[in-house]
């Protein structure tokens, strides 16, 4: 596999270190049930089962899935293995043997007749287990579950107490193995040929079969006898004893893993050893009581310890110089073969050949700010409280000086260019004597451009070149005259890069600027540490973690946590004989390669489901009543152990959302829906590794969102359709009662007014319809975009309107505070159908007397209409109207006031509609002639057409003035 690739290429360049891997430790505290912990074993689906004294869990890389059985005696687990039908089995330390199927851990109840003692030893065939404890052996079928017992097969006699059992295995033939006792002499025999038995024997010490553990490989079998050290292999038939390859390893192995045919793991109390066949060999977790070991398909190991949880680590390409046991460094150099660090207290540390070299002591107890090794002069500079200089060979303190802050050393020709909080010095490296170049800035780096002899100034006020020829200084500005503030200069050939911290990364090629890599373009962070060249590779330190753009493609990665890195923050990245190193909180970290991109595909899936706080079963539909409109989704995500967390998870459903997609991540992996509407559904989500590679599978569940009958449609348009007709009726027998009522007054009137209050009678008839076909359909249409709350609060105003109309209807004249009744219903209506954008006043006089004046019904509605229609309805922004009551020379004034488009703008649009004059206005104004043939004093009707400053339209003004009509004229 490609995983024991990776731990074979790296073997012989780690095999020269003590230093430690880089690992996480996985314990209680971050949910573990224990951190006594028997086993770790990866099952087919990419789940890592963790077995504890405190129960087994399943892990997904960033959280703990606990499985219980209350029956079981025992809680210690072990013995963690995958059947072909991916059940997980495992035994209790009282002998129980159990399995996990359908997320639940069940006893295999019948094993109870037939434990005696002893834990059992279990392998797995399709539909057959293997089991043996210390006293006996056993087949048992799955299917039928029968149990056959196999002692005969190996005892000489029917009456045999001494016959003990070990271990037993299946070779990669598929041939069954037992190791097992007889009158104290060990053999290993077969189930195929039972009575072919080989002795397993130590010329010095005698082998007890119930100590032996089995290992198989591809072409061969292992024995391993802890208490007597002693290892045999099994091999084309023949025994051989093999414990001379690991003289020094045996005496201390508890247990053997094989990691791949060409890889063993020896594991006991002082760590493991990871061995290849030719006996080369790495030491890893010194000092850990190593309990069980494995590699996940994603190039991980994993190590199981009896106190201290699990170790992980994502990559075995990466060493870790720990805190702990080191310092956190703060600056690094390479010196030759020698990497330099400083650290926080001052102190140097010199690295060779991946060992601890030599130490400087701290000439003060202040971080290191910058370091520079000139091989040149055989000589390491630095700065904490003072400029210190000493020998790189002798690490003999040459020099000390007190100057300003240093926070860049680089070396051009015979001066050391200092970076300083007082703008640049160079330092002459043979007279010490100092000239200021740049002074009175805060500089935070340089970079010297041998090609164009020019000095890279990154101040804390923006950027600067200096001519190193001419000593010319020139700002550099962006097309746009920006400046940036640098924290860190790179320069290659024509190209320099330029690290800031807040904008990323510029780069910049003979001076202009070609692109910007950032947070918008694949950048983890903006905030710009350290930079580096590794090949054709950029590196970039952030808070976020390094940063890796591919010069080349374009192609941006990031080492981080699920890469390996221990801290987010990068102090200082160097490249040192082919290695990235790094200086973070954790300490000092060596990368020897870059780590690869995760191909693993993860698998995704719907761990549960609830509704309002209820669990409900994930079923190939799932259906939700009424009352269950809230829907919460819990995904898990397995064969993505190496993100830890980070795993991206996007859903969304499309017959709501469209082609949006809601992103969460694996250490919170729920989707929440609040309020479903009623209808039917697909739930759809996909999960993205740490390198954006999809999952294998695509999450597609069908919803179905039930509504209460009175939300149905079939309900909601019987309803309505009842509502209309019944109103429709109403408004016709009142109409044909009020026609007849006036058709019986008009017989003792002349033939004129017949006629005027007939036509007066029609246009009235004309108009109320007008006003119920119009809201109805803005019910209608809430109806059919399922705002059904909003479509009842309309019908409810709408019958109020309604009621009011009808119960006026049969009068000539109403009181003016029954008109501003009306229309104040009306205008709420209109604002509702335009979605709220109206906003409208009524206002009155304070000395008017509004239920004494009357005047005629719904004499303002037509003018209050078409105000709205035709000068509001296409006005884009804040839309007012205002109807205003006064008396003015005795006369009732109503005023309209709007800020639509005018007149003009609306006349235009009409004819570009072809609409005609409305209907309103045309009856209004018939029926202000026929009233004014009637009345003494005439009504009055002024249309005015505002305009503001600049001429432009700026609304209509209509004034009407009536004649004061009191008491029940």
């Amino acid at each position: 596999m490609h995983y024991l690739i990776i731990l074979g290429f790296i073997f012989v360049s780690f095999a020269a270190t003590s230093q430690e891997i880089a690992v996480f430790n996985i314990t209680q505290q971050q949910g573990l049930p224990s951190n006594t912990v028997y086993d770790v074993y990866q099952s087919s689906d990419g789940f890592m089962w963790i077995a504890t004294e405190n129960g087994v869990v399943r892990y997904n890389g960033t959280s703990f899935r606990r499985f219980d059985n209350n029956k079981v005696r025992s809680r210690a687990v072990g013995g963690l293995q995958e059947d072909a039908m991916g059940r997980i089995w495992l035994h209790n330390f009282f002998g129980e043997i159990l399995y996990l199927t359908g997320d639940k851990l069940q006893k295999l109840e019948s094993w109870e007749k037939f434990y005696s003692e002893g834990f059992p030893s279990i392998t797995h065939l399709p539909d057959t287990l293997i089991v043996n404890t210390n006293r006996h052996a056993y087949y048992y079928c799955l299917q039928s579950d029968r149990w056959i017992k196999l002692d005969s097969l190996f005892a000489r006699s029917h009456q045999q107490p001494s016959l003990l059992f070990g271990n037993n295995t299946i070779d990669s033939n598929g041939e069954k193995w037992f190791c097992y006792s007889v009158d104290g002499q060990t053999y290993l025999a077969s189930l195929k040929n039972p009575g072919l038995r080989r002795p397993v024997a130590n010329k010095a010490k005698p082998i007890n079969a119930v100590t032996v553990r089995l290992i198989r490989l591809k072409s061969s079998l292992l024995l391993f006898d802890s208490p007597t050290g002693t290892l045999l292999e099994l091999k084309d038939g023949n025994m051989q004893d093999v414990s001379g390859k690991y003289p020094d390893i045996l005496p201390q192995t508890r247990s053997i893993a094989n990691l791949g045919d060409s890889l063993l793991a020896f594991i006991g109390t002082n760590g493991a050893w990871i061995a290849k066949e030719n006996g080369e060999r790495v030491h890893y977790l010194s000092g850990k009581n190593i309990s069980g070991i494995t590699t996940d398909k994603e190039g991980g190991i994993w190590f199981g310890t009896l106190n201290e949880g699990v170790f992980y680590s994502p990559s075995l390409q990466t060493i870790h110089y720990p805190r702990s046991e080191f310092t956190s460094f703060t600056r690094l150099a390479s010196a030759g073969d020698i990497l330099v660090a400083g650290s926080y207290d001052g102190g140097i540390k010199l690295f060779k050949d991946k060992r601890l070299l030599a130490s400087i002591p701290a000439q003060s107890n202040k971080e290191v700010q910058c370091l520079f090794a000139d091989l040149d002069e055989n000589r390491l500079l630095l700065f904490t409280d003072k400029l210190y200089q000493y020998n790189l060979t002798t690490r003999k303190l040459l020099r000390s000086d007190k100057v300003v802050a240093v926070k860049k050393i680089i070396r051009f020709q015979n001066d050391y260019l200092l970076a300083t909080s007082d703008g640049v010095m160079a330092l002459n490296a043979a007279t010490q004597q100092t000239t200021s170049l740049f002074p009175e800035q805060r500089i935070a780096t340089l970079a010297f451009d041998t090609a164009k002899n020019q000095l890279w100034i990154g101040a804390q006020k923006g950027l600067y070149i200096r001519n190193h020829r001419t000593g010319l200084v020139s700002q550099w500005r962006t097309d746009d005259g920006f400046s940036p503030g640098v924290s860190s200069i790179l320069v290659s050939h024509n190209t320099v890069f330029l690290g800031t911290l807040t904008d990323g990364i510029y780069q910049v090629v003979d001076g202009k600027l070609v692109t910007r890599f950032s947070t918008a373009n694949g950048m983890p962070s903006d905030h710009i540490t350290a930079l580096a060249l590794y090949g054709n590779r950029l590196l970039a330190g952030t808070d976020k973690g390094i940063a890796v753009v591919d010069l080349a493609t374009g192609e941006k990665s990031t080492i981080d946590r699920a890469r390996g890195l221990l801290a987010s923050e990068s102090y200082d990245i160097v490249v040192h004989h082919n290695s990235i190193w790094v200086a973070h909180a954790e300490g000092l970290q060596q990368f020897n390669a870059l780590p690869v991109r995760n191909l693993q595909q993860g698998r995704l899936q719907v761990a549960s489901l609830s509704t309002n706080g209820r669990m409900i079963p994930v079923k190939p539909v799932v259906e939700l009543d009424p009352t269950s409109q809230q829907l919460s989704v819990r995904f898990d995500v397995s064969n993505n152990l190496r993100s830890q967390g980070s795993t991206i998870i996007r859903y969304r459903i499309p017959e709501i959302e469209g082609n949006q997609w809601h992103e969460t991540d694996l250490a919170n992996p729920e989707a929440n829906f609040v309020a479903l509407p009623a209808g039917s559904f697909t739930l759809e989500a996909v999960a993205l590794n740490e390198d954006g590679v999809p999952s294998a599978n695509k999450v597609v569940l069908p919803l179905k969102v039930l509504a209460p009958f009175w939300k149905q449609s079939w309900f909601l348009i019987l309803t309505i359709t009842g509502i209309v007709l019944a109103i429709t009726s109403l408004l016709l027998l009142r109409s044909r009662r009020a026609h007849a009522r006036k058709q019986l007054a008009l017989i003792h009137q002349n033939q004129e007014q017949q006629l005027r209050i007939a036509r007066l009678t029609s246009i009235r008839a004309q108009m109320n319809p007008h006003f119920i076909f119009n809201t109805l359909s803005s019910i209608q249409g809430k109806i059919l975009h399922g705002q059904t709350r909003e479509a009842t609060d309309s019908l409810q105003a709408f019958a109020k309107l309604l009621r009011k109309t009808l119960e006026l209807s049969s009068r000539e004249l109403v009181t003016l505070q029954e008109e501003i009744e009306v229309l104040d219903k009306y205008l709420l209506i209109e604002r509702d159908r335009m979605g709220g954008e109206l906003e409208f006043s009524i206002r009155t006089s304070p000395e008017l007397p509004t239920n004494e004046i009357r005047i005629p019904s719904l004499i303002t509605q037509p003018y209050v209409e078409n105000a709205i229609r035709h000068g509001l309805l296409h006005k884009q922004g804040k839309k007012t109207l205002t109807v205003e009551f006064s008396i003015v020379d005795g006369l009732l004034k109503i005023q309209i006031d709007d800020n639509g488009i005018g007149r003009q703008a609306a006349q235009a649009i009409s004819q570009q509609r072809k609409e005609h004059k409305p209907f309103a206005m045309n009856a209004s104004q018939q029926r202000i002639d026929i009233l004014n043939s009637l009345m003494k004093e005439p009504i009055q009707v002024h249309i005015r057409d505002k305009h503001n400053e600049g001429g432009l339209a700026a609304g209509t003004e209509i004034i009407i003035l009536l004649p004061q009509i009191n008491g029940t004229h």
